[in-house]
């Protein structure tokens, strides 16, 4: 569990699954509370000052690139990735994103993934990855420094390249073992749902639903199609990955071990744990879910009179995607999925009827909304629909009946509200102009609970009706808004057009503008 000075820094590995990780740990922290930077050129832009007072960092920074600039070192987490497959992924990616450094190598000379091994410089992207970011370490002194007086992209490179430590060999990979060490946890790719339960457990956040895995290769990875001369290449240029993958697996076996062991006391009594997670994923979650509901009250035992769940803040349950800001309200939402059900753990006093009221901006289609269902505690609710009928933006009430307390009751039981839909579909799905793949079914703005002596029947609570400018929560979230950020922006947005952005990226890789002006969105890494 984290202590309120403690920061949180996911060492993002590119192509470590991060685009699906990084939204379930957002979820655990309000917006303003996350430094927005992900690449080293967009943390010059910001006030190097002030990122002590964010809480959450995740990004391409190394293991210990952030140290310098904070008051204390993060507590890390990361995920890691067998070395081949990394290696596949990261040549995949490469193809695909006329950002990356060496596309228009590998798309001139048509490279398979032999070629891409044999070649010198492109190797070299795929050489050893996890250990060089997990060893990345700094020489930088803020009294001497100034990132903020760096403008270009080169410039910025050549400052990290200068400042960073360059181990070697057996050093670099020791170094790497002893990050490892050091992190509270980390996860596996290729055993991420174990991951996400021990990265539930060692935070104590509630543990993970169903998570959609996004921006995954079409091609899965075969090393029987590869000819010896090609594995023995990759094996020689990553063969400190290996021996950090082997160890890594090992340390991983044991914590989920340790963590199966801790859930015991929380098991149902007629459905013990088993030894190995894989052998039933579905009671672990379940005893984890009971251990996250009791702790969570431990740390905070007296019940809210009123709670209003505005998605700006942390996320007090799953089930949902990550966060986005409405055009219209400036408010923060977000849409349930990929699963069917999204849960909201409230801690509330429920010796009296209570209000309940929520609104939803959007769905995916009519048959969601219409077949939305609202339950507490697994009891349906009655609502009703307070404005908004016929469209996708409405306002729904209902009422909570009152629960006494039950014999045996220790302490006082989080109110669980679930949202369910009888199917969810991706918005690419819905409109042939949005390329967003996930899987959805409705977006919701906030949530409130009160007393229902506090709010008449039809009406909506005064936190609801007050709106947030939208420069104003962008400027929080983003620091200062410059004319080249919104340039930036702008570009990005042409690009991810489905209409435009193919025959733009086309147009701009034959004119040959990626070499010194590549269009790259924030979550793009430099592999």
């Amino acid at each position: 569990m984290l202590g309120p000075d403690d920061r949180l820094y996911f060492i993002h590995i590119p192509k470590t699954a991060g685009t699906s990780l990084v939204p379930l740990i957002d979820a655990q922290f309000s917006a303003d509370a996350i430094c927005p930077a992900q690449l080293w050129r967009e943390l010059v832009r910001l006030p190097l000052g002030e990122l002590p007072r964010y809480r959450l960092f995740r990004g391409h920074f190394g293991a210990h690139g952030l140290d310098p600039f904070l008051p204390r070192p993060p507590v890390c987490i990361t995920m890691l990735r067998e070395p081949m497959r990394l290696a596949y992924s990261t040549y995949q990616f490469v193809l695909r994103e006329p950002g990356t450094r060496i596309h228009k190598l590998a798309v001139s000379q048509a490279m398979d993934f032999e070629a891409f091994v044999a070649h010198r410089r492109t190797r070299a992207r795929i050489s050893d990855k996890m250990a060089r970011n997990l060893s990345f370490d700094l020489k930088y002194d803020p009294d001497t420094e100034t990132l903020l007086s760096l403008k270009s992209q080169a410039a910025v490179d050549r400052w990290v390249s200068d400042h960073s430590v360059r181990p070697a060999g057996a050093e670099r990979l020791e170094r790497a073992k002893a990050q490892l060490a050091r992190c509270a946890c980390f996860g596996l790719v290729e055993r991420f749902d174990a991951s996400m339960a021990l990265l539930a457990y060692t935070l104590d956040w509630p543990p993970v639903q169903q998570v959609q895995k996004l921006r995954v290769a079409d091609k899965r990875f075969d090393p029987d199609e590869l000819t010896p001369a090609c594995l023995e290449q990759l094996r020689e240029a990553n063969a400190l990955d290996i021996e950090l993958y082997a160890y890594a697996e090992q340390c991983f076996d044991e914590a989920v071990t340790r963590m199966i062991e801790a859930l015991r006391p929380w098991a149902e009594p007629t459905r013990p744990l088993p030894d190995r997670f894989e052998d039933d994923p579905d009671a672990v979650h379940a005893a984890l879910d009971r251990r996250y509901r009791q702790r969570r009250i431990e740390r905070d035992p007296t019940p809210r009179r009123v709670t209003h769940v505005d998605f700006n803040d942390a996320l007090p349950g799953s089930g949902w995607h990550g966060r986005e800001t409405s055009p219209t309200s400036g408010r923060c939402f977000r849409w349930t999925g990929p699963g069917r059900s999204a849960t909201l753990d409230l801690h509330v006093g429920r010796d009296v009827p209570l209000r309940l009221t929520l609104r939803v901006i959007d769905a995916i289609d009519e048959a969601a909304l219409a077949g939305l269902r609202v339950a507490v505690d697994d009891a349906a609710l009655t609502m009703r629909t307070l404005d908004g009928a016929g469209s996708r933006a409405r306002t729904l009430q209902g009422e909570i009946p009152p629960r006494p307390p039950r014999p045996g009751d220790a302490a006082p039981a989080l109110t669980r509200l679930t949202l369910s839909v009888s199917a969810t579909a991706s918005l690419a799905a819905r409109s042939r102009f949005s390329a967003d793949g996930r899987a959805v079914g409705v977006a919701v703005e906030w949530v409130d609970v009160r007393p229902a002596s506090e709010l008449a029947p039809g009406e909506r609570p005064a936190e609801a009706t007050t709106l947030v400018p939208r420069r104003q929560r962008l400027a929080a979230r983003r620091g200062p808004i410059t004319r080249g950020h919104i340039a930036r922006r702008i570009k990005d947005a042409v690009k991810r057009t489905p209409l435009l952005g193919p025959v733009l990226r086309q147009a701009a890789q034959r004119l040959g503008l990626y070499a010194s002006t590549p269009l790259t969105p924030r979550h793009h890494a430099r592999p």
